[in-house]
C-alpha cells in the first residue's frame, strides 16, 4: 500500500495463517513466518516484494517466528519454540552450494527469549569521541 495507506494490494491468496512481514533491507524481499499447511508450525518463509517466489526457509516441527534482516540482507534472525523452550536462532538468507542456511543457536533455555531484532546504531549521538 501507498505510505497513506491507501491503495493496499494482497500479496498471499490461500487460507492459513501468515504473520509478522519483515521488508528485507533492499525492499526486494519480505520474509514472515507462514504455515505449509493448517494446523502445523509456523516456518520462516520469504517472498519477493510482489507476492511471487514464495519459499520455505525452515521446516521443523516447532514454530519459528518474529522474523528481520540483518541489516546487509544475507541473514534473517527469529525465535523458535515451544511453551517451554524459547530461543533466538540465526541463519544465512541463502543457502550454500549443499543447501544449509546455517542455523545458529544464540539463546539457551531456561530463559525465554522473544521477538529478536538487529536494531540500529546510533552514530554520532552524546558527547562520545
Amino acid at each position: 500500500m501507498n505510505a497513506d495507506g491507501t491503495n493496499p494490494e494482497r500479496l498471499t491468496f490461500n487460507t492459513l495463517e501468515e504473520r509478522s512481514p519483515n521488508w528485507s533491507p533492499d525492499g526486494t524481499k519480505i520474509a514472515f513466518a507462514c504455515r505449509r499447511d493448517a494446523g502445523t508450525p509456523f516456518e520462516i518463509c520469504v517472498m519477493n516484494a510482489d507476492g511471487t517466489g514464495r519459499e520455505f526457509l525452515t521446516n521443523n516441527n516447532v514454530p519459528d517466528l518474529t522474523v528481520d534482516w540483518s541489516p546487509d540482507g544475507t541473514q534473517i534472525v527469529f525465535f523458535r519454540g515451544s511453551l517451554a523452550d524459547q530461543n533466538v536462532f540465526v541463519m544465512n538468507y541463502l543457502p550454500d552450494e549443499n543447501g544449509s542456511r546455517h542455523e545458529i543457536q544464540l539463546t539457551t533455555p531456561p530463559d525465554i527469549h522473544l521477538f529478536p531484532n538487529w536494531g540500529t546504531v546510533a552514530v554520532g549521538c552524546g558527547g562520545g569521541k
